[in-house]
């Protein structure tokens, strides 16, 4: 069964990334694939957009990462576009990797093998690493020209996210990206566990109090654990930190926070889930869907990634709930969105530009929520809130969009693939019972501060 998962973490559009070790790799991968492609040719460069009324022809082409299972999802959009403007030529091409660092790499060698690519998928980790580095086209000019057929979207958007977009992806005050969708986080919980188990399902208020109660009260030792304390960033320890006041960098993304006392409280209170038998140990090979499914996980942390895959695996939409991640000092839930960024380099901007504002229809938005193919919410209220999702997802997917109302930013600095990957090898760590929280954070401090060059 393919697996489906986050932007955000996002990153392979709805594909989630594990990141590089180092930024500095990265960077240098990015860096050195602007220099490969040298001087952009006819349709590419910095020139501007061409009158609001020029025809939208010629070739597309697009660089997808992901394999078999992003190419369906990714023609049900492509057929509604080539309707729309049927002189545009697609090609999309597949990069069959499953991270940020062997992406970037295949990226250089495609290009300096003289491919040239007119839009490429970018989550937000990865955002603010490509404008600065200069190989992502500023769309202000576009933006502008197209303002009047924009403005049916900016009214339905959600301002958060269409701002999160503009004003932390960019390093110069250019708006570089228009995010098509999102992903925060929530509970995933089994009905049937909590129906056998004569537990009531969480309420929406719920607290970290409510939620180690019902953790007792769902679990069965030997048979069926009632959490999985995943490793990872943005569906790990993120949503904890965040639900206790804590964060791992700044507001501006240039100073760490990591060894803050809220943050120890929230890996402590982790820690114990652990500890006392109601999680998994992490490492191996843990199926945290299989095991849902088969009823020896009772409750998980995802954001809308796990339900195509749930619902693949035969499992109805009336067997799962979502609830809000539980709160301890606030709500919380971190935020990642994505979208598809013009390179500079692109020979046909026009189209590209097309596709970016297809994209952004009421006819994408909601299918993308009618599939849930692509494991993301629709930025569009209309779409994210309405029958389209509502009819198609587990009862309280609503709470995924409602999380916007407190949700913060994943930190995606130039250095953030770094300060990511040192951030789950930390919480790994003490997860594991490798390393005491409060020690442990307190170096992972030292390590951020390093690489943000404190």
């Amino acid at each position: 069964m393919q697996r489906r998962s986050a932007i955000g973490s996002t990153p392979t559009g709805a594909f989630r990334h594990r990141l590089a070790r180092k930024s500095g790799l990265v960077a240098a991968l990015v860096t050195s694939a602007l220099v490969v492609s040298g001087c952009a040719s006819a349709g590419g460069g910095d020139e501007g957009p061409a009158p609001a009324d020029s025809a939208v022809d010629g070739e597309l082409t697009f660089l997808v990462q992901g394999s078999a299972s992003a190419e369906d999802a990714t023609n049900e959009l492509l057929e509604g576009f080539k309707a729309a403007y049927p002189d545009v030529e697609v090609n999309t091409e597949y990069s069959a990797t499953s991270t940020w660092d062997t992406f970037f790499t295949d990226l250089q060698t495609k290009i300096a093998g003289g491919k040239k690519y007119d839009l490429i998928y970018i989550p937000t980790e990865g955002q603010r690493l490509f404008a600065s580095k200069g190989i992502v086209q500023p769309l202000d000019e576009w933006i502008e020209r197209d303002s009047d057929e924009l403005e049916d979207f900016y009214n339905d958007a959600n301002e958060k996210i269409v701002d999160f977009a503009r004003e932390k992806s960019s390093t110069d005050g250019q708006t570089y990206y228009l995010p098509y969708g999102f992903n925060t986080m929530g509970i995933y919980y089994n009905k049937k566990v909590f129906d056998e188990a004569g537990v009531e399902y969480p309420a929406a208020d719920w607290t970290w109090e409510d939620f180690r109660a019902t953790a007792e009260a769902v679990n069965s030792p030997g048979e069926r654990f009632a959490f999985e304390a995943r490793p990872g960033y943005f569906d790990g320890i993120m949503p904890w930190l965040l639900s206790n006041g804590g964060d791992i960098l700044n507001s501006d993304w240039d100073e760490s926070v990591a060894n803050s006392p809220e943050n120890v409280e929230a890996v402590e209170f982790v820690t114990s889930l652990v500890d006392d038998g109601l999680a998994p140990v992490p490492g191996g090979a843990y199926d945290q869907f299989a095991a849902f499914e088969q009823g020896k996980l009772a409750m998980f942390g995802g954001g809308a990634w796990p339900w195509g895959s749930l619902r693949d695996s035969g499992m109805a939409k009336e067997d799962i709930g979502i609830a809000p991640w539980p709160q301890n000092a606030s709500g919380g839930s971190p935020v990642g969105w994505g979208s598809q960024a013009m390179l500079k380099d692109s020979q046909n901007k026009e189209a590209a530009w097309a596709y970016i504002k297809y994209l952004l229809t009421p006819e994408a938005q909601d299918l993308i929520a009618e599939t849930q193919s692509f494991g993301i919410v629709p930025v569009r209220e209309s779409s994210a809130t309405g029958a389209v999702t509502t009819d198609n997802t587990p009862e309280g997917m609503n709470y995924l969009y409602e999380a916007l109302d407190y949700a913060v930013p994943i930190p995606g600095p130039d250095q953030g693939l770094a300060v990511q990957q040192a951030v789950q090898d930390s919480y790994l760590s003490i997860l594991t019972g490798n390393a005491q929280a409060a020690p442990a954070l307190e170096e992972l401090d030292a390590t951020i501060a390093d690489e943000l060059g404190q």
